[in-house]
């Protein structure tokens, strides 16, 4: 929406009142728990009696800021031909907020702006969820019971289920690459079940566990050196200079093993037992 076409601002207030109606006034509500995401609003007459309720039950992959917006949409279109003010009053400062955009991407958000374009006599106000007032308790009470009384309504997954989707499909083909692979296999040792987890390993246990280093195996690798031996006759692996090199058997474990290995890599931690 164009900012010059966004004329809705006086119809928002996110501004805390000492007092709140409960007469003549709908109040929101939106939910999310394991059992699934709730949506719900209840109106009260003039005498502070409810008048009419609407309870909606979303999917598991829904958000509350979803819930907690649907809950507002279906008030406004519930009052779409009233001729009166309306007051709907919710207890998320972050749809207000976010319906105070005029340039909001959220599809939820658009759909009250334009309703709200249309409606220039219905207000919509934040109150402070769990302050004890009646009317916020009461549809918070609606949106808790909209899990098995509600109505099933379907809306867009959010980009987060999006994102947790890709990530999971990524990281199950990642595990597979990972399994079957020829090299990094001490890494592998290590960290079996690949993540997006950061490690922070230093720079001396980059080396060491990729086996990238001042190593004769590495160096005869690249060229850097004509053979791959330790002084000792052996290969000289990172595993044989931390546990094996009979060069350095007088030196402790804690010297040349890096703390990082986490007790998790078991050939390390059982050859590396005769060091000290």
């Amino acid at each position: 929406m164009h900012p010059a076409k966004f004329l809705i601002d006086k119809q928002i207030t996110t501004q805390p009142l000492k007092e709140y109606p409960t007469a003549n006034s709908t109040y929101t509500a939106g939910s999310k728990n394991d059992d699934g995401t709730e949506s719900a609003f209840c109106c009260f007459d003039e005498e502070n009696r409810i008048s009419s309720t609407w309870m909606g039950k979303l999917s598991k992959e829904n958000n509350v800021f979803q819930a907690k917006l649907q809950a507002i949409l279906q008030a406004i279109k519930h009052h779409e031909n009233a001729s009166n003010r309306v007051n709907i009053w919710s207890d998320s400062l972050s749809s207000l907020q976010a319906v105070q955009n005029p340039t909001s991407p959220h599809p939820i958000v658009r759909k009250i702006q334009l309703q709200l374009q249309e409606l220039n006599n219905i207000n919509i106000g934040w109150i402070k969820a769990h302050t004890g007032h009646l009317g916020n308790e009461s549809a918070d009470v609606l949106a808790k019971r909209a899990i098995t009384e509600g109505s099933n309504l379907e809306i867009l997954k959010p980009i987060s289920h999006l994102k947790y989707i890709l990530n999971k499909e990524i990281l199950q083909e990642w595990k597979k690459e990972w399994d079957k692979g020829t090299v990094g296999r001490l890494v592998h040792e290590i960290i079996p079940i690949p993540s997006f987890k950061l490690h922070n390993w230093s720079r001396y246990e980059i080396m060491f566990f990729s086996e990238h280093g001042p190593f004769t195996s590495y160096l005869k690798r690249f060229n850097l050196r004509n053979s791959d031996l330790c002084s000792c006759g052996e290969i000289g692996t990172p595993l044989h200079f931390a546990t094996s090199c009979i060069l350095r058997a007088g030196i402790s474990k804690s010297q040349v093993i890096p703390t990082s290995y986490n007790g998790n890599w078991v050939s390390l931690k059982t050859q590396a037992q005769g060091l000290d």
